[in-house]
């Protein structure tokens, strides 16, 4: 395990920011699909939790990505293998929330939900393996190459390569779905409540939020409402809509394509950048889903047996749990208060992470997050779409409980500041005059969804929640990627 002088010297940062990264699941799931050895750091300050990295191991994290991108015959594989394991994942989540969990004794429990593991396991493996930051030497060896045609224009080109047809984004197709059932029921409700309820079914995981759905059924039977009472001339302008934008990407990127007579090698990884990207955007819900369904419940029944709270069930690690339910022998408590509240779990080897709690935990985050400038009148980031934009920071933490309230409150052209945007974002994204985000790439959701809704974006700042705050009045330059805080 690497010591307070080791990790100064090894240039540990930050890679990514998560809310409900519970050692639970950091001792199973997320330690199993890392794929870097030695080189992980969490540290959890509740409710969130940071991952850090070495320099060495961004490294080698990148040189497997440049291997897996720069081969386009991989990749094509890898999504059609992906593309089958989901859905299959979708329906076993489904049939777990829809279980009876107490009726199973503490032995069938733990191996229900040793079976959701090992399943989402497989599921966060595939996620993990398109994570922006495996993509980086890709995106520059792209960038570059770009660069060398036309300086001015790569932002531009590399715009149109990495834009995925807008009809394969999973929200787009429950769009289309959506506005083709109102087409068909032609003004009325009646015999259309069984479609709503199946459609309400197949995309109700888009919008989970730490166990809450706000895709529910009078969700969508009141938009059903809404729709079929607009003029049908309304309806088919959206379709039309998606559709003229979907033809527009595809023609822009083939033309591009034959004006810059883009060599094969080129072409192929601005493919694989591109189709990732889109993956990783589609998958994303699957997991977001398993995870909210975990916390709906496998926590909340483990913590009705034992007599402990969520957050208790969620600090323990898998060998606790275990001889919990097994052996019916209870945890250090004190250590589990600790862990709920306030950890470091450093990774030991492969998939095996060492617990660090108390005092401890201070001498590591010191180390590891310094204190940022408070007097920090400007940052950079990258740019996942270019544009200028000035107004006021409206802050959603991505994966918090209060996410719908908070979209709520936001008003139309103010400037969305996260930690990545998320599926259950969307609703926000729709109003952000543009996108400041902590994490993200090229091909990133928040850089694949800014230049869909051609939305200023600057991705990767690192500590843009951190700096700022709800009302401050910035600058969003997204074709330097740099802002600039005006007033706070």
């Amino acid at each position: 395990m690497p010591d307070l002088d080791q990790i100064k010297k090894a240039g540990y940062q930050f890679i990514w920011r998560e809310f409900g990264a519970l050692p639970l699941f950091v001792d199973t799931v997320l330690g199993k699909t890392f794929r870097v050895k030695d080189e992980k750091i969490i540290i959890y300050r509740q409710p969130a939790a940071e991952g850090y990295i070495s320099s060495k191991g961004l490294k080698t994290a990148e040189k497997k990505g440049e291997q897996f991108y720069n081969n386009w015959p991989v990749v094509k594989k890898f999504i059609k293998k992906t593309n089958k394991i989901a859905p299959q994942f979708k329906k076993f989540i489904e049939k777990i929330e829809n279980s009876d969990l107490t009726k199973k004794n503490d032995r069938e429990l733990l191996h229900r939900f040793k079976e959701f593991l090992v399943f989402a396991t497989k599921v966060f493996k595939l996620y993990n393996t398109t994570e922006p930051r495996f993509a980086g030497s890709s995106e520059r060896k792209l960038s570059n190459y770009l660069s060398k045609r036309n300086n001015r224009e790569v932002k531009r080109y590399l715009k149109i390569l990495l834009t995925p047809d807008i009809s394969k984004t999973i929200f787009n197709q429950q769009k289309l779905e959506w506005l083709n059932l109102v087409l068909m029921a032609e003004g009325s409700v009646t015999d259309f409540s069984d479609k709503i309820a199946r459609h309400q079914k197949r995309y109700a995981f888009l919008a989970n939020v730490t166990g809450k759905n706000f895709y529910g059924s009078s969700y969508f039977l009141n938009l059903f409402k809404k729709d079929i009472a607009q003029p049908k001339k309304f309806i088919l302008k959206k379709l039309e809509s998606i559709k003229k934008r979907d033809s527009e990407v595809k023609y822009q990127r083939r033309q591009l394509e034959k004006e810059l007579n883009l060599p094969s090698e080129i072409v192929n990884l601005s493919n694989s950048l591109r189709e990732i990207g889109l993956l990783r955007l589609n998958l994303d819900p699957y997991w977001r889903y398993a995870l909210a369904i975990a916390f709906k419940k496998f926590l909340p029944e483990i913590a009705e047996r034992k007599s402990l709270d969520l957050d208790q069930v969620g600090a323990l690690t898998y060998a606790e749990l275990r001889n919990l339910l097994l052996k019916n022998t209870k945890p250090n408590l004190k250590v589990i208060n600790q862990r709920k509240s306030k950890y470091v779990a450093i990774m030991v080897k492969q998939g095996i992470y060492r617990f660090l709690t108390g005092h401890v935990t201070d001498r590591y985050i010191k180390v590891l997050k310094p204190k940022l400038d408070k007097s920090l009148t400007m940052f950079k980031g990258g740019v996942g779409n270019p544009g200028y934009k000035k107004g006021k920071v409206k802050i959603i933490h991505s994966s918090e409980g209060d996410i719908i309230e908070e979209m709520k409150t936001m008003k139309k052209g103010q400037i969305l500041v996260t930690e990545m945007t998320r599926p259950q974002l969307i609703m926000a994204i729709h109003k952000a005059g543009a996108i400041i985000t902590d994490e993200g790439g090229m091909t990133s959701h928040a850089a694949i969804i800014s230049r869909e809704f051609n939305i200023p974006c600057i991705i990767g700042t690192k500590i843009a929640t951190q700096v700022l705050k709800d009302g401050d009045m910035v600058e969003v330059d997204a074709d330097k990627g740099i802002v600039k805080i005006i007033d706070k």
